[in-house]
C-alpha cells in the first residue's frame, strides 16, 4: 500500500467515526441508541404537529377542540420531563396579545377565557 493510500484510508476511517459520533453522542448522552432516540423524537414531534393543527382549527373555529391543544401540549411536558428526570419544567413563555404582555408570575398559566389563570 502507498503511502497516500494509506493516508486517505485515515482519513476515511477518521471521518467515519465523526459523521457516527455525530449521530450516536447526544443519545448515548441520554442512555439510548440512535433509533430508540429517533422514535422517542418523532412522537414528540407528531404529538406537537397534531396539538399545532388543534390550536389552528380552534383560533378559527372556537367552538371545536377547546382543551385539545393545551392538554397535548401537557401530555408533551409530561413526557419530556419523565424522560429527562425533570420533576418540573417550565411551560409556556411571555406572549404578546390584545391583553397586553405576560409578566413572568404568568409563565405556565393558561387564560380559561373568564379572567381567572389556571396553573398548568
Amino acid at each position: 500500500m502507498s503511502d497516500l493510500s494509506h493516508r486517505l484510508l485515515c482519513a476515511t476511517r477518521n471521518a467515519c467515526a465523526h459523521v457516527k459520533d455525530a449521530f450516536t453522542a447526544h443519545p448515548a448522552q441520554n442512555g439510548e441508541t440512535y433509533f430508540e432516540h429517533a422514535r422517542a423524537s418523532l412522537r414528540i414531534a407528531l404529538a406537537m404537529f397534531l396539538g399545532g393543527w388543534c390550536a389552528m382549527i380552534h383560533a378559527v373555529f372556537p367552538f371545536l377542540a377547546q382543551r385539545t391543544a393545551s392538554t397535548i401540549a401537557r401530555a408533551v411536558v409530561d413526557s419530556v420531563s419523565a424522560r429527562r428526570g425533570d420533576r418540573e419544567i417550565s411551560v409556556g413563555m411571555p406572549l404578546r396579545g390584545s391583553r397586553g404582555s405576560r409578566s413572568a408570575s404568568d409563565v405556565g398559566r393558561v387564560s380559561r377565557g373568564c379572567g381567572c389563570a389556571t396553573r398548568l
